[in-house]
Parts: structure tokens; sequence; C-alpha cells
């Protein structure tokens, strides 16, 4: 099909066929369209109209990327800022330095709370029967000692029966054996 100028006609609906046929037909004219010659080089244009001016520069992030990546720069404006993003590469993990010296002891710290209260210790029954030993010599060598300035009642009473005297006589020996047994 050949181009035809008249196609569509206007208030009719088209086919796509029928439009594709038309600017097929459009292309192969202007592919034979012989080339010319070069012409000469045309006159500067009248300078352009002046843009706003760039008030600032806002680095809008610094991103860390791994060491493998190449750094990276991502600049926007927005018709008055400059906004940037920048990306970083980690440098690689480096050798281990050598052991530094040793610092001077800090100050002593605050006494920390107290804790709780551990499990109970094990005993073994010869430890438990010499302590038992240990403490029963003791107590058997002292059990006498709180009476030992309690006098005896050595002097008989004179009296038969014993009067109201040599009663109150055995009733303060007696407290003084208690009392001494308390100890």
């Amino acid at each position: 099909m050949s181009f035809d100028p008249n196609y569509p006609p206007a208030g009719v609906l088209i086919k796509s066929v029928e439009m594709r046929a038309q600017f097929n037909a459009v292309h192969d004219e202007i592919t034979v369209i012989p080339k010319g010659d070069k012409g000469d080089k045309g006159d500067p244009g009248d300078p352009g109209v002046q843009g706003p001016p760039m008030a600032n520069v806002a680095v809008d992030a610094v991103n860390t990327l791994d060491p493998d990546q190449p750094a990276t720069v991502d600049a926007n404006f927005d018709g008055t800022n400059v906004h940037l993003t920048i990306g970083i590469p980690r440098g690689q993990t480096g050798a281990n330095g050598a052991a530094g010296v040793d610092g001077n002891d800090g100050a002593t710290g605050t006494q920390g709370e107290k804790g709780d209260k551990g499990d109970p210790g094990d005993v073994t029954a010869t430890q438990l029967s010499d302590g038992l030993a240990a403490t029963l010599v003791s107590a058997a060598a002292n059990s006498s000692a709180n009476t030992n300035a309690v006098p005896t009642l050595d002097t008989p009473f004179a009296n038969d029966p014993p009067t109201l005297a040599d009663m109150e006589l055995m009733r303060a020996a007696y407290n003084t054996l208690v009392l001494a047994q308390r100890r």
C-alpha cells in the first residue's frame, strides 16, 4: 500500500492494520530520499535562559559498603538544592596488632551486694566424728565450771525439825545453783 494523505477520513473509526500500512508507507518514502552533502556549520544560537541558582548541597546519607564494592555518589537536583547520597566501601580487616603494655591497676570498686546462701558443703563421716568428739570433750571439761562457785551445804542443821531460817537458807542455796547453771 502506498501512502494516502487522505486516510483516515475525519469521523471514521480506524483499523490498526490500515494505520500500520500508512506508517510503513511513510517510512518507505522517507528512506528513499537521497542523503545530501554535509552542510556548513551553523551560527551559534542565542544564549539560553538563566537557570535557578543552586542554593545548597545536602548530603542526605553516607552508607558503608562492603569492601569489594566501588564507592558511589548519587546526586539529585530538586530545582534549588543538590542532594547527595554517598557510598564508601569499608576497608578490609587488618591483621591483629601487637599486644599492648599492661595498664595500672584501677581503683578498688564498691562492695557488691550480698550473694545468695551457698549449698551445704560435703562432710565425711570421719570429719563429723572428729568434730563431735572435740565438742563433747570441751563440753564435759566445762560442764561443772558454772557451778564451781556455788557453796555446798556442809553444815548440818541443828534444829530438828528445821526452822523457818533453815528453810530460807535451803531456798537461797537452791536459787544460787539454778542461776549458776543458766550461764
